[in-house]
């Protein structure tokens, strides 16, 4: 992810989200020297799901454990203290708070160490790898403050329940940003789903891929989409079977009639018993209904196994088998007539349609920057040329400024400590412009040259050889 100056960002959002205050940390470090440069690495979080973790750290009396970070710092000169004044990069819906208020002075002297923490809280709404950054105010005790940041790698895995995806979460303005939607529907099993898109900025969509979005402007904008996912299910009943002619007999009064319903698939036995006394073949139509209707299951065949109770005393004589007829649960129709010889019925079956929604909503957020003045630096850096390098002292420098713009420029040689060696002004100026230096008399060492144009401050790291 390209990073830009997020601490300004940061205070902005502050008024835009109401954050929890994190808790109170504790340093907790291992066995190590006093004078040594330490701090936690910070472990991987989730978007959009809480997190809590405590960062420890140890700064140095001296600038001796630095040239393992920096070769080109001097080592053995004494630090009187350090400060925090803040930390930038974090995502959004992230907090943080140092053991003690900022900006934080750690200023302990030997044998005490300058031992110190942060909780970083919160929730992370966006995914992505991001560099925090610590930014530390170094004191020596005889020049003023000198900068440094000390950056982090922060990683936050996307949250794979999330309904989509989006590319870049941040950058500079105009900033084209790519949906990726995650919701897959099954039409084998009747699902579909619809979709509404909230770009944040007065666009929005109904597609279920919409099409690239342009940021023009700089802002924070929240992306929201809304899917609504639809399942059809479809249910059969029987509701009443209708016996119209059978040839039973009982051999002592009126026929009694009752009829079995069973399914062919494993565990379906649905028995359904009936019928009246005494009732005559004359009679028919003979209608059995159901307290309740029966469910069917779809790829089941059913049977319908009529019978005539002869008894006289239970099982005294048996029954008598007056037809068997069967029928598939998927059939289409709804009323139908079934034969089995002498015997025939009429199946009455209803049916009901069920759709359920599941509506699942995702909120991103995209960061978008006014770059402009980034860009200007970034170009007059790139145009700001030092040569030779290494030099015995006579140094060529090139520089352009952005587009027609015409600005101050001035020029500066700061050693290693921030003392200012020499300066030198430039005027107004205007395009590519050249200019040579002596710095003959300078003992060989590392230098810094800086070139300011206007408000903007670009260095070249020079060495000076004997």
């Amino acid at each position: 992810m390209r990073q830009f100056s997020f601490f300004a960002l940061l205070l902005l959002l502050c008024s835009q989200y109401s954050w929890a205050q994190c808790p109170n940390c504790t340093v907790n470090l291992p066995q190590m020297p006093a004078d040594t440069v330490y701090l936690d690495s910070i472990p991987n979080a989730m978007q959009n799901s809480a997190y809590q973790e405590e960062i420890s750290f140890r700064l140095p009396y001296t600038t001796t454990p630095l040239v393992a970070l920096d070769s080109t710092i001097p080592s053995g000169i004494n630090l009187s203290g350090f400060q925090i004044v803040g930390v930038s990069g974090l995502p959004l819906g992230m907090n943080f708070l140092f053991d003690r208020p900022l900006p934080a002075v750690y200023d302990e002297d030997s044998p005490d160490t300058r031992d110190g923490c942060v909780t970083l809280c919160g929730t992370p709404l966006q995914a992505d790898t991001f560099i925090v950054v610590i930014s530390v105010l170094a004191e020596t005790g005889i020049l003023p403050p000198q900068p440094a940041d000390i950056p982090l790698t922060f990683v936050v895995s996307p949250d794979t329940s999330a309904g989509f995806t989006l590319t870049p979460n941040s950058g500079c303005a105009p900033l084209e940003v790519n949906f990726t939607n995650s919701i897959q529907v099954d039409p084998n099993f009747n699902q579909a789903a619809t979709y509404s898109w909230d770009f944040g900025n007065g666009q929005s969509s109904t597609d279920e891929n919409p099409a690239a979005v342009t940021y023009a402007d700089s802002g924070t904008y929240a992306i929201t989409q809304e899917a609504i996912i639809s399942t059809t299910e479809y249910f059969t009943y029987l509701s009443g079977i209708t016996i119209t002619a059978a040839s039973c007999q009982d051999r002592i009064g009126d026929p009694e009639i009752f009829l079995t319903v069973q399914g062919s698939q494993s565990g379906i036995d649905t028995i359904t018993g009936g019928g009246a006394t005494n009732v005559p073949t004359s009679q028919l139509p003979l209608a059995f209904s159901f307290a309740q209707d029966i469910p069917l299951i779809s790829g089941t065949r059913y049977t319908i196994d009529v019978d005539e109770d002869d008894s006289v005393f239970p099982s005294i004589p048996s029954t008598q088998d007056c037809g068997v007829v069967d029928f598939g649960a998927d059939t289409t129709a709804t009323i139908f007539s079934l034969t089995d010889g002498a015997l025939t019925l009429t199946v009455n079956l209803t049916r009901d349609t069920l759709v359920t929604y599941d509506t699942i909503t995702t909120t991103e957020y995209v960061v978008v920057q006014n770059c402009t003045s980034v860009k200007e630096v970034e170009d007059i850096l790139a145009s700001f040329k030092v040569y030779p390098n290494p030099s015995q002292g006579l140094l060529n420098v090139a520089f352009e400024l952005p587009g027609q713009e015409q600005a101050s420029s001035s020029l500066r040689l700061v050693d290693l400590l921030g003392r200012e060696l020499l300066f030198l002004p430039l005027g107004q100026t205007t395009g590519a412009q050249t200019q040579s230096l002596d710095l003959s008399a300078y003992p060989a060492g590392i230098y810094n040259l800086q070139l300011q144009i206007g408000d903007r401050q670009v260095y070249r790291k020079i060495q000076l050889m004997d």
